[in-house]
């Protein structure tokens, strides 16, 4: 495709017009265009003595994050209990439609499970004997004979979960619901 002369013409007219061709190159007073003349024009600044405030949470200065931010592992390392025998499994709410029709959409992956299931087999253990502390990501377990201290897989409801005991085989089962994330 050839351009006349007149396109030329006509396209840098489109681009560039005449009186803003002479801006373009030079500002007054003769000095070039300088990358601070892009924002189009300077910015006001705050008089030299002016007070600026901030605001800062006063409430513990010397933490850098707040207590939920951090996983509090360190009882793992202190405690000498040996660690009991655990599970982790994933638990779906499976109604008639997904079962006969499959229209739920859901699959067997974990992706689509809705609650973690955690089976803690605790030998020679009664059920009073026993405290658990469950963290969005950390689950504590103290008992006289263990000590557990776990990361979760996911980050879930722990206000919303529950536990069983099974004092025939000495078990305990904390279901807690997965906090899923829209993306």
């Amino acid at each position: 495709m050839a351009f006349s002369i007149d396109d030329l013409e006509n396209l840098k007219k489109i681009i560039a017009p005449d009186d803003e061709e002479e801006n373009y190159y030079s500002t007054p007073g003769g000095s070039t265009i300088t990358p601070g003349d892009i924002t189009g024009g300077r910015k006001e600044m705050a008089p030299a003595h002016a007070k600026i405030t901030t605001k800062v949470n006063r409430n513990k200065p010397q933490e850098i994050w707040k207590q939920e931010e951090t996983n509090n592992l360190s009882a793992k390392i202190s405690d000498d209990r040996p660690e009991p025998e655990y599970q982790i499994m994933y638990k779906q709410k499976v109604g008639t439609e997904d079962v006969f029709l499959g229209l739920g959409g859901l699959d067997p992956s974990s992706r689509c499970c809705q609650d973690l299931l955690i089976r803690i087999s605790l030998p020679g253990t009664k059920q009073n004997e026993i405290t658990i502390d469950v963290d969005p990501t950390v689950l504590r377990l103290q008992a006289p004979k263990f000590a557990l201290t776990l990361p979760l897989p996911h980050t879930v409801k722990d206000k919303d979960g529950n536990a069983k005991w099974d004092p025939y085989s000495s078990s305990l089962t904390i279901t807690l619901p997965i906090i899923r994330d829209l993306f």
